[in-house]
């Protein structure tokens, strides 16, 4: 009996809930989709329909202000000319109908943005205080509107202005011929400067870290230049974190001043590291390094790799010195021992390097000194012999990479000049010059074409007696495919094909269209040619086949199946694999 009773107490208070809750129905008609979808957000009668206890008092409050927040939402997206004709039908379920004219929508006529204050004859902030959003004769929203009002601010701040406000911005709608004008007036206030920069490390010396600065205090405060500041950091390969805390007080407008503290974490003192692989112009191949920063020093460093394959080993030891400017200049000084031998080619050589880098925007520029002495064998039955030169150098590298989401594209030029005199540390005279450049473009989103050429010329009285590193050899994965390693070239002997003397010229040239096949897989095609000769009448050799690229992180890939064309010692297929960067 008390469970009966508790039961229809139970229906009793419920029941008065249930007959008070009401469903809704919002109707839009007249409009696009994408509008109707914008109304529908931002209108509340719409957002009610989801309500679980919706009364009909709370329906009624919420149309009579519907058609003020479907204007706004129009407004908001450019129509300022519409016109809305409403219903609401009570029922069991009420029905909300709004049937939109939304008009013409309201074009950009123009943009007015003018600068008062201290800055307003700056001529950078005067390039800076544009907007692509608001284009005239294009459909003004006020989410375009609102975005380059925090543009222009935060273009300001970024120029040192950070007391920048707008004391003007507007927008003035004629609504007869559904124009837009739009003014803007911002007074710049004051430019702020740089202070003092404090390094926070506890290791090298402030007037080191200084100079990866590209301002010093005084210097009018620009947020390029803190970056700017972070990458030169970043690039001295020094600091495993580097944070910046600008101090400024903007309750203070009389101080106008920015102290700067560097924050850095130093990356450990050693860093080893090494790797197998394997190459078809080399066979296989490992490599063992090692690099130490030096913290008693102003940024020293020492690196050491030795590489070893079937074809060629070598053991390097740098000293690396930063320069004035140690975020793109450094002094190396080097030195080398190396053997090669592959067919019936023997070399080992022994080096003593100086040289100066400097990069100076997409250009680096390299000055050297190069001393070695190198004793060769150039085919089976030529004399051993040694020889010694001292080789003044410069080289010219430049380098511009287009960013791509699926492909790398842009273009590499280098240039290198090197010769010696003999009686100056040099067993003959000779000079040599070297040029290789690469250009790669788009020609889809999923396509792009490579091109590549290498040109070289040696001059010597003495070519007979010039050892393999200052003669052209040519043939391999870098070069011309279908061929092996460093295969082409003049003859000693005409039958026999390992008798490769080495050129005084160098031609290469070769064409090649990727096509992405999927995610990070590619399939290319490929045309080479190119030789090694003892004068300007190059005859060249011909390669051509298909291949397979699959890009990583930190590098590519690279499977090729080349045929040479016009050989008469061997015409059969041959597989090229490499690894490494296109540009």
């Amino acid at each position: 009996m008390k469970l009966r009773l508790k039961f229809w107490l139970a229906t009793l208070l419920v029941l008065p809930a249930l007959c008070l809750a009401v469903d809704l129905q919002v109707n839009i008609t007249g409009t696009s989709p994408e509008l109707t979808k914008a109304i529908r957000a931002d209108l509340h009668l719409q957002q009610a329909t989801t309500e679980a206890k919706l009364t009909e008092a709370r329906i009624k409050n919420l149309y009579l202000l519907a058609n003020e927040q479907i204007i706004a939402t129009l407004q908001a997206k450019g129509y300022y000319n519409s016109t809305i004709a409403s219903q609401l039908v009570e029922g069991n379920k009420w029905i909300a109908t709004f049937t939109i004219s939304p008009g013409k929508p309201t074009k950009i006529s123009s943009v007015n943005i003018a600068l008062e204050g201290p800055g307003q004859n700056n001529r950078k902030l005067k390039s800076a205080i544009t907007t692509n959003k608001l284009i005239l004769g294009h459909i003004i929203t006020h989410a375009d509107y609102e975005d380059t009002k925090d543009e222009l601010l935060s273009n300001c701040n970024a120029l040192g202005y950070l007391q920048a406000e707008f004391t003007e911005s507007v927008i003035e709608v004629n609504r007869s011929n559904n124009t837009a004008n739009i003014k803007f007036k911002i007074n710049t206030g004051t430019q702020y400067v740089f202070g003092k920069i404090k390094f926070i490390d506890g290791v090298y010396p402030d007037e080191f870290l200084a100079r990866f600065a590209p301002f010093k205090p005084g210097d009018a405060y620009e947020l390029q230049k803190l970056i700017d500041f972070q990458t030169n950091l970043e690039s001295a390969d020094l600091f495993s974190k580097i944070r910046f805390d600008p101090l400024t007080d903007l309750n203070d407008p009389q101080n106008t001043t920015v102290p700067i503290d560097v924050r850095l974490t130093l990356k450990p003192k050693n860093r080893y590291s090494g790797s197998v692989g394997y190459g078809t112009d080399t066979g296989f191949r490992g490599s063992l390094g090692w690099l130490h920063r030096r913290t008693s020093t102003d940024g020293h460093k020492i690196s050491a790799n030795i590489t070893a394959s079937q074809v060629r080993s070598t053991a390097r030891v740098n000293y690396i010195i930063p320069g004035s400017k140690p975020a793109t200049d450094k002094y190396i000084l080097g030195i080398l021992a190396q053997e090669e031998d592959f067919d019936e080619l023997y070399s080992r050589k022994a080096e003593l390097s100086g040289q100066k880098v400097m990069k100076r925007g997409k250009l680096e520029s390299l000055y050297g000194l190069w001393y070695f002495t190198e004793t060769f064998r150039i085919f089976n039955g030529a004399p051993t012999l040694n020889k010694k030169y001292l080789l003044p150098t410069v080289r010219w590298m430049w380098v511009n990479v287009k960013p791509s989401d699926i492909y790398e594209i842009g273009t590499r030029c280098d240039l290198r000049l090197r010769g010696g005199v003999q009686g100056i540390m040099s067993d003959n005279s000779v000079a040599e010059v070297e040029a290789n450049a690469k250009q790669i473009f788009g020609v889809t989103e999923q396509m792009r074409l490579l091109f590549r050429t290498s040109l070289g010329a040696v001059v010597s009285r003495q070519f007979d007696i010039l050892p393999p590193s200052l003669r052209f050899f040519t043939g391999g994965d870098e070069s011309v495919r279908g061929y092996a390693y460093n295969s082409l070239g003049p003859l000693a002997n005409p039958g026999d094909p390992d008798s490769n003397t080495g050129g005084r010229y160098l031609f290469v040239a070769s064409a090649e269209l990727e096509h992405r096949l999927y995610q990070d897989v590619s399939g290319v095609a490929f045309f080479d040619a190119g030789n090694a000769a003892l004068s300007m009448k190059i005859p060249l050799a011909f390669g051509t086949g298909v291949g397979v690229r699959y890009k990583t992180p930190i590098g590519k890939f690279r499977l090729d199946l080349a045929k040479p064309l016009n050989t008469v010692v061997n015409k059969h297929w041959r597989v090229h694999v490499n690894f490494g960067a296109d540009l």
